[in-house]
């Protein structure tokens, strides 16, 4: 005789027998636990306990600023700048064939006035061909200028630009840049200058852009927005189509709102629109943040993402996503959990709808041990963020980290550790 067996729920809250019940089938099968149901959301990464590679500088140097890049060909290639004294430069790293080794390729041509550290230190990329581009800041003699360098792999000679026109005056302030490439060896570079101030009692910048191509000097600049945020970098971006380049920065409107906005070409970089504001978050400060936003396109979108303490006073990092190239934005969402302390944060590719955002961050159940920031990565899908999982170890304090995507399964987080950089593998959970 068959039997047949019925399930009877019960009308109420349901019992502690049967929670742990549920509780004891998920951990058997492997499920992780939500709240309500089978299992909580965990992280989407896995770090290391020990950094997979360091960079150290001679007795008495100091490493920092450290730019993440990865090849089509499967290798990591890593600059930062070295600091003894009163002389800084750049040095370049790449992974060996085996992945497992850290190779010195040699050190850029750059003075020895870099300007070093936090938000104008100097940035690394390559572009879609694997040519190699260097934005860094120079300070000498009371000149300022910023410089873009570029070099292919077929010629091994770096070829020098100053980003600046030449009839601005080399005496006036500028620095904070950022940097993208976009077809037919176009880079874009976008800055703060304080040329037009007026103002010598305060710190007035404004916002500027300047593109090359072929290797050829630089455009004439274009002012996007004045009277800025004086110490947070800036950030650009281009879409595929060779036509649409974004740069974000973080305005200074009436009464010190430090809010984030986003300017868009639709010609190349030869013109912008009037940039649109982010949130508005309301975070009012008479002072600098010293933190820049990050952008990244995934085909037709765009991905901003920024630190802010809006005006709940509280530290987050924020996401907007814009679907119509620029003109409009997403209601923005807090992605940093419940991650204290959190900054700098940097978004890279990891497939066709999905990202990976990293920050620096103190993790809330160790304030009663060391408390020191960590570098977290965090999946977004689609517009969904995951959860962030610590990517540097708890007994080591870092800041400014960054992130190289290698695949959907395997990133590569850089941050400063003391004098040092620290570079961590990590791999994604399989569900």
């Amino acid at each position: 005789m068959s039997r047949t067996f019925v399930l009877k729920r019960k009308v109420g809250t349901m019992s502690v027998t049967a929670r742990k019940a549920i509780v004891r089938i998920c951990v058997a099968l492997g499920v992780p636990m939500l709240v309500s149901g089978c299992a909580e959301r965990l992280p989407q990464w896995q770090f290391g306990a020990r950094p997979v590679f360091r960079i150290a500088g001679a007795p008495g140097e100091s490493v920092a600023d450290p730019s993440l890049a990865w090849t089509s060909g499967g290798r990591l290639y890593v600059g930062v700048s070295t600091s003894i004294g009163a002389s800084s430069a750049f040095a370049l790293f790449s992974t060996s064939g085996d992945g497992d080794h850290l190779v010195k390729n040699g050190v850029a041509p750059v003075r020895p006035s870099l300007v070093t550290g936090g938000q104008s230190g100097p940035i690394y990329a390559l572009d879609r061909d694997e040519h190699e581009h260097i934005l860094w800041s120079d300070e000498a003699s009371g000149t300022h200028h910023l410089y873009a360098m570029q070099r292919g792999w077929a010629d091994p000679a770096w070829v020098l630009a100053d980003v600046r026109d030449k009839s601005a005056s080399a005496k006036k302030w500028i620095a904070f840049g950022g940097l993208s490439t976009g077809p037919h060896d176009t880079v874009y570079a976008s800055f703060l200058d304080e040329r037009g101030n007026k103002t010598p009692a305060e710190d007035v910048s404004s916002v500027w852009f300047a593109r090359s191509a072929n290797g050829r000097a630089f455009s004439p600049n274009i002012q996007i927005a004045a009277h800025t945020c004086s110490c947070c970098r800036t950030a650009t971006a281009a879409a595929p189509d060779g036509k649409t380049v974004y740069v974000a920065f973080r305005g200074n409107y009436d009464t010190d709102v430090r809010d984030m906005a986003v300017a868009t070409s639709y010609d190349g970089g030869r013109t912008f629109g009037k940039p649109v504001r982010l949130g508005p978050d309301g975070w009012q400060i008479h002072g600098c943040p010293e933190a820049g936003p990050s952008l990244l396109v995934q085909g037709d979108r765009l991905y901003v993402v920024w630190f802010t303490l809006g005006a709940e006073s509280r530290p987050t990092i924020r996401l907007a996503i814009s679907d119509d190239f620029g003109r409009s934005f997403s209601r923005a969402k807090i992605i940093s959990g419940g991650i204290l302390d959190v900054n700098h944060p940097k978004i890279a590719a990891l497939t066709h709808d999905s990202e990976v955002v990293v920050f620096e961050g103190t993790d809330p159940s160790r304030l009663a041990g060391n408390g020191n920031r960590q570098a977290w990565a965090e999946t977004i899908t689609g517009t969904t963020p995951g959860v962030p999982a610590a990517a540097t170890p708890p007994e080591v304090s870092i800041h400014d980290p960054v992130v190289a995507a290698a695949n959907a399964q395997l990133i590569y987080v850089a941050a400063v550790a003391g004098d040092d950089v620290i570079i961590m593998r990590g791999r994604a959970r399989t569900p």
